[in-house]
């Protein structure tokens, strides 16, 4: 190994260790384009000076930042979990609770997320100063990109674009977020790997950590999980993307049935608390908790043929409890008997997005829809996919032939 092979390496797992990333996310070939292109910016010649300038210089660590983490957002990303967040507020939260809300969103982005959920607020009636909301994310530039609120027209997707003409002036090809919003959410930069992040914070009570944990190698993502858990009052809402319920231990979250949500409640304990840190929304909360067994994502319930439960039933528990390589193992065991059992494949193809495989995890989502071609659920995560990896053409298709289905 070359000089500026191991220095290469050297940042490599430093930027792994730092920010979580995994292999599968962030490439040694996609890290290594980023140092070479910053290195001309900077003028370095080799790696080893390049590595030894980063370790002083904070704006350049936040420059090869920018190049690694791509944000992918848009104002009311899924949809769904707005409406839960609307009902959870007018139903539960302030009927029962003079406080005011207090609500996270890390990481932020470039804001879409944190503005939708204030903008979910206001059109729900609340005054802002009954509401708080905070929101975190490690890029310096996404977050003075949100404070600045202006966005072009991929911030807007969908057909459902009122809040576009209630909230937000046309400036150009841009649309300029109202001052009365923007004042709503304080942004701050923050790792959300940061050893005791926001300790002794004021506990929120919903946090909206999405489609982040799918991106973070295994030690990383039950880092975050136990960063985020103290932060959340008993009985309050977690919401999550659709592969990461699953790595939340059940013993702490209680996921919420919720059409379209993945979200789970956290735990209420029985030590005695302050009032202040308890909130338990009865009407959101299952009626019962997860029976053995049963996934905290959900799974097709309509195969394409009639399956023992054994093996597949072994998979979901084990997928539940977090052991995801020997879900996966009876998950393949099962369908060797099975092979056309629509809801073995996609929960196959959810084990495999939560470990990061997005090839393998693709090609069960295709298999289910093969064999269900009108099947909403895997149409769904097969879209959610596509996203995330950037092909905006399949995305883009799929969402037309899922809101076809709908209608």
């Amino acid at each position: 190994m070359g000089t500026d092979d191991f220095y290469q390496s050297k940042i490599a797992a430093w930027l792994r260790s730092e920010f979580g990333w995994s292999a599968a996310t962030v490439s040694a070939t996609t890290i290594e384009r980023a140092i070479a292109q910053r290195q001309r910016l900077v003028s370095i010649p080799d790696v080893a000076s390049y590595w030894q300038f980063l370790q002083t210089s904070e704006p350049e660590l936040e420059a090869l930042i920018e190049l690694l983490a791509v944000p992918e957002t848009w104002f009311f990303r899924d949809e769904k979990p707005f409406t839960l967040l609307t009902e959870a507020v007018l139903q539960d939260w302030f009927p029962r609770s003079e406080a005011v809300l207090r609500i996270l969103s890390i990481p932020c982005s470039t804001g879409e997320e944190p503005y939708s959920i204030a903008m979910t607020l206001l059109d729900a009636g609340l005054a802002p100063e009954r509401f708080h909301i905070e929101a975190m994310d490690v890029s310096p530039l996404a977050i003075l990109k949100a404070q600045q609120g202006i966005y072009g027209s991929h911030s807007f997707r969908g057909t459902q674009l009122g809040f576009r003409d209630r909230y937000f002036q046309r400036q150009g090809a841009h649309y300029a977020l109202s001052e009365a919003v923007k004042q709503t959410v304080q942004f701050t930069t923050e790792n959300l790997l940061k050893p005791r992040l926001l300790l002794g914070r004021s506990p929120y009570a919903m946090i909206f950590c999405r489609n982040v944990l799918i991106y973070l190698e295994s030690s990383a993502q039950q880092q975050v999980l136990h960063t985020l858990e103290p932060l959340l009052l008993e009985g309050g809402l977690l919401f999550l993307g659709c592969a990461e319920t699953a790595l939340v231990p059940p013993t702490q979250c209680t996921p919420v049935r919720s059409p379209g949500t993945f979200a789970c409640r956290k735990q209420v304990s029985s030590r005695p608390h302050s009032k202040p840190r308890r909130w338990v929304p009865p009407t959101l909360a299952p009626a019962a908790r997860v029976e053995p067994g049963r996934s905290p994502f959900p799974v097709p319930s309509v195969p394409v043929s009639v399956a023992p439960v054994s093996l597949l039933t072994t998979a979901q528990r084990l997928a539940d409890q977090g052991n995801l390589p020997d879900a996966a193992d009876r998950c393949h065991r099962h369908l060797a008997q099975h092979p056309t059992d629509v809801a073995a494949h996609v929960l196959l193809g959810q084990i495999y997005q939560a470990q990061g495989w997005e090839l393998e995890a693709e090609q069960s989502f295709q298999k289910a829809v093969f064999l269900a071609p009108k099947h909403q659920e895997a149409l769904v995560h097969l879209a959610l996919l596509k996203e995330q990896q950037g092909d905006r053409g399949a995305t883009e298709r799929l969402w037309q032939r899922i809101q076809r289905l709908s209608s």
